[in-house]
């Protein structure tokens, strides 16, 4: 039984060629994967997926017209039901970080979490946080990021959720071309990643669809609760 059909982890590995692609000939920054995106599958059970992947954005433009240089580590886990391709659970973090010499200084990490129902949890939020990825020790070397990480004098209280629009893995990717690749460049990701998300797993959201649906003309705070909310009688 092969661990998910070729089109679905082919997708994963042509968004990250692409980023990368539209990254180099921008004048942006290269991009270094911990292995090929599709050694990064593997079955949990006969039922369950893991995608597992870091990379890292070397040498990225600050910002598109910037000549200021940042690195910028992610680490994205993501389940897949086997059976109708739903993602179950996506945590992706991302780390961005200062280069001088030997040393990586921390600028800021933000995770960005989705999964199943939890009291108090806004169903897609994001965290902002002063802890930064850490990597295998056997990783750094694919990663090119063999730095001596040096944490920032101030901190972060962390507890705080975001509530976000949907961040998972093609979200972030597509984030961060927003805001490192110029104007043209991400226009041309864009594409790509509305081609290959059709092919790639889908979050489920049904309880948050129905609260929006029952009040279309209002994008209040509570819709983002309808999945732990009482349901209104």
């Amino acid at each position: 039984m092969t661990v998910l059909p070729y089109e679905i982890t082919q997708a994963y590995e042509a968004l990250v060629a692409d980023l990368e692609d539209k990254g180099i000939s921008g004048g942006c920054g290269s991009i270094k994967p911990n292995r090929p995106l599709l050694g990064c599958f593997k079955s949990l059970d006969a039922e369950r997926v893991h995608f597992e992947c870091y990379l890292h954005l070397k040498e990225w433009k600050f910002r598109g017209v910037s000549p200021k240089r940042i690195h910028i580590l992610l680490h994205a886990q993501e389940q897949i039901r086997r059976s109708d391709r739903i993602l179950l659970s996506s945590t992706v973090q991302v780390s961005y970080f200062t280069v001088e010499n030997t040393n990586a200084t921390l600028l800021q990490s933000i995770h960005f979490d989705y999964g199943p129902n939890q009291d108090a949890h806004p169903l897609f939020h994001a965290q902002v946080t002063n802890k930064p990825i850490s990597l295998p020790a056997n990783e750094t070397d694919s990663l090119e990021f063999d730095f001596q990480v040096v944490l920032p004098a101030h901190s972060w209280f962390r507890d705080a959720r975001i509530p976000t629009s949907d961040m998972t893995f093609p979200s972030v990717l597509l984030c961060l071309a927003a805001d490192h690749l110029g104007p043209s460049f991400f226009n041309a990701f864009l594409k790509k990643v509305r081609d290959l998300q059709k092919k790639m797993p889908c979050s489920s959201f049904e309880d948050l669809k129905a609260s929006l649906a029952a009040e279309p003309n209002h994008f209040r705070s509570s819709h983002w609760f309808a999945h732990c909310s009482p349901k209104a009688e």
